[in-house]
């Protein structure tokens, strides 16, 4: 489950459900460890050691990483959860288009 760290971060714009932690795969990305813990925006784990999705200014543009693949649907509870909303507000944040 990926947790939402600061959910009112504009990339989870359109993520669902809003604020809480919602299902992503996972295939053995790396667990990202901010150097500016405000730069984490979604952790794996539970104490919040290791960042899923990191997000900051860099210079004059802006950078995003994600361990998890947002790309790829999750199927929960026999439904399919689409992530990819998220990809695409982090590549618009990221151009300074949302």
């Amino acid at each position: 489950m990926l947790r939402p760290i600061d959910p009112n971060h504009p990339i989870f714009t359109h993520a669902s459900p809003k604020g809480r932690s919602f299902p992503m795969t996972q295939i053995n990305g790396p667990m990202l460890l901010p150097r500016d813990p405000s730069s984490a925006l979604a952790t794996f784990d539970e104490n919040g050691q290791f960042a899923a999705i990191l997000a900051a200014d860099v210079g004059q543009g802006r950078a995003v990483a994600i361990s998890p693949h947002p790309e790829l649907s999750v199927q929960k509870d026999g439904a399919e959860i689409d992530n990819s909303p998220l990809l695409r507000d982090a590549i618009l944040w990221s151009a300074r288009q949302l």
